[in-house]
């Protein structure tokens, strides 16, 4: 990341961390086992004033997708990038979700 950052002059930095694009993420709850945090944190440390994105870490509350099939829509379970790992994130550089 320092060597690309240094290389390419960008003004923001979309790390690799585990999410995934579309509203079905992660089957379960993502731990540590699925979205690795210490690649934000480490980055951080190292570019403390580089701007990081999360890609992939929206989600859709449980109440909408209860909201949604009461309604017709087919919505399997699906977790999404937890509130607390995003403000995680954000005290580690993270700029936008």
């Amino acid at each position: 990341a320092e060597q690309f950052v240094r290389d390419t002059h960008v003004d923001a930095l979309a790390v690799a961390m585990g999410t995934s694009h579309g509203a079905y993420k992660f089957s379960r709850k993502p731990d540590g086992a699925v979205l690795a945090m210490n690649v934000i944190e480490e980055i951080h440390r190292r570019l403390p004033n580089m701007h990081l994105v999360m890609h992939g870490s929206s989600s859709v509350p449980e109440e909408l997708q209860e909201i949604i099939n009461k309604y017709g829509g087919q919505m399997k379970p699906t977790w999404g990038v937890p509130v607390e790992e995003i403000q995680r994130g954000i005290k580690h550089g993270v700029r936008k979700i």
